[in-house]
């Protein structure tokens, strides 16, 4: 078993993505991935993202430097950008691609969403008024990045929870390939991950997995016989600002075990932790480490 020294911790992909910026060949300014997008229609879903895509795939670059090629050819997972699970360098070849093509891409239209309150405490997905074109957002080719950061304020880009930590996990080589894993499927299996049974066992890089969402701990502050107080990282859409975020104090107790069957009537334990404090997603869940992976970046206060 090779062990990675992990020298980038969570939080620091939080800040190079979300709030410092990713940078192209399309002018000084950084556009920021700073917005939750999902592919699953119960979570708003990416229609938006998916408009342009599957309209500029169908063309051949006329100029700059991705001159004669479909904006797909040169990335390493075309299909996972209108997911929300997009590889960084990904969105820049898109990015790039949209740049290089300006005056092709303005005219297409797309269709933009507004989350409305259900009456009921909840909210559901509604269409904004018909069509627009990219020339709403992609005003001047001056302003490339201005545009198209407008562009992903509307959920024209983003990454939902799998896409941040799986993404995460990929540039710290602890994955070599897009494992395609489900929240639920982080715990045992071809995750790399075993089951925490204990609050004692909770670390740094640990991943915290609800049947609808995944989370990872970037560091812990402290941990006694009843609770352990750490920062994760996580993106998710359940917030004022919603995308790629550190959210610091919070609180794991626990376990509570329960035994359940598994696929062959065998009967197997599961232990949950309740997870509370300033973060979106709270409640109920499994916790995964890996003896793999060791922080060697700088934690804890």
């Amino acid at each position: 078993m090779s062990v990675i020294n992990v020298v980038m911790a969570p939080s620091d992909l939080v800040t190079f993505v979300a709030d410092t910026g990713l940078c192209g060949w399309w002018g000084d300014q950084p556009i920021k991935l700073n917005r939750y997008m999902s592919g699953n229609a119960a979570y708003g879903g990416s229609a938006t993202s998916n408009d342009l895509l599957g309209a500029i795939s169908k063309m051949r670059s006329t100029g700059g430097l991705t001159i004669g090629t479909r904006p797909q050819d040169s990335t390493i997972m075309w299909a996972n950008i209108g997911k929300g699970q997009a590889y960084p360098s990904d969105l820049i070849l898109t990015w790039g691609w949209c740049y290089d093509n300006f005056d092709q891409v303005q005219p297409i239209k797309v269709q933009l969403f507004n989350y409305v309150s259900n009456g009921h405490g909840g909210s559901k997905t509604v269409k904004d008024g018909p069509p627009v074109e990219m020339g709403t957002f992609l005003t001047s080719r001056s302003r490339f990045a201005e545009g198209m950061q407008a562009f992903i304020d509307r959920k024209g880009f983003g990454w939902d929870c799998i896409g941040f930590v799986q993404q995460y996990l990929l540039a710290i080589e602890f994955y070599t390939a897009y494992p395609g894993l489900l929240p639920t499927q982080y715990i045992g299996g071809r995750s790399g991950f075993t089951e925490v049974t204990r609050l004692d066992q909770i670390g740094p890089l640990n991943v915290i997995a609800y049947p609808w969402h995944v989370q990872i701990i970037d560091s812990v502050q402290s941990i006694s016989s009843n609770q352990v107080k750490c920062t994760i990282c996580q993106s998710s859409g359940w917030a004022a600002r919603s995308g790629p975020m550190t959210n610091d104090n919070i609180t794991i107790t626990g376990p509570i075990d329960m035994k359940k069957e598994d696929e062959t009537g065998k009967e197997k334990t599961e232990y949950y932790f309740k997870i509370s404090g300033p973060s979106p997603v709270t409640g109920i869940a499994r916790i995964g480490r890996s003896a793999r992976l060791k922080p060697a970046y700088a934690f804890g206060a």
